[in-house]
């Protein structure tokens, strides 16, 4: 009888023993699906953050591009003002002259006063011309300069992507390591 005590004591003492290891791993694993569950918010938290920074970045590129176009508008109504403004000097300077000419007791169909006429004009062909390239000159470079902004914008856009991707596969590699 006292054998059959003690042999049931052993037995509950190893199953108490087993019980005790069992809870624990029990516990362990429990602890385990907290960091996974926690791990997984922080990787989603840092995914959704990253994509909104990366859309932010995309954007304000995309605004950079408009406000590029938009002095495009504004360069090429400059360059009507620069022209009305260079047309109004030359024919103030022509009918200047022309007076000058007349006062002078000279005829203005023929001679000085008409080469002096045909001289003011060819000045202002010659600056209309150096300003028309001015202008599609500055135009070009802010045209390149949207197509830059917006080139970027879609790299960064690509690049989001990737990067969330690259994310959550890590995540998924550490959750895989840790069994």
């Amino acid at each position: 009888m006292a054998e059959l005590a003690t042999m049931f004591t052993s037995v509950m003492a190893g199953g108490g023993s087993a019980a005790a290891g069992a809870a624990a791993g029990g516990v362990a694993t429990a602890g385990s699906g907290l960091f996974t569950l926690l791990q997984g918010g922080a990787s989603l938290l840092s995914i959704i953050s990253g994509l909104e920074a990366d859309n932010q970045q995309a954007e304000a590129l995309q605004l950079q591009a408009l406000d590029a176009e938009e002095e495009v508008v504004q360069e090429n109504l400059r360059g009507i003002e620069r022209r009305s403004s260079l047309r109004a000097e030359a024919q103030q300077i022509a009918g200047e002259t022309a007076v000058a000419f007349a006062a002078g007791g000279q005829d203005l169909t023929f001679g000085s006063p008409t080469q002096a006429r045909k001289e003011v004009y060819r000045e202002l062909d010659t600056s209309l011309s150096a300003d028309n390239a001015t202008r599609t000159s500055r135009i070009s470079r802010l045209n390149e300069r949207a197509s830059g902004y917006r080139s970027q914008a879609r790299k960064v856009k690509r690049g989001s992507g990737l990067k969330a991707f690259t994310k959550a596969l890590q995540f998924g590699g550490s959750v895989i390591n840790r069994g």
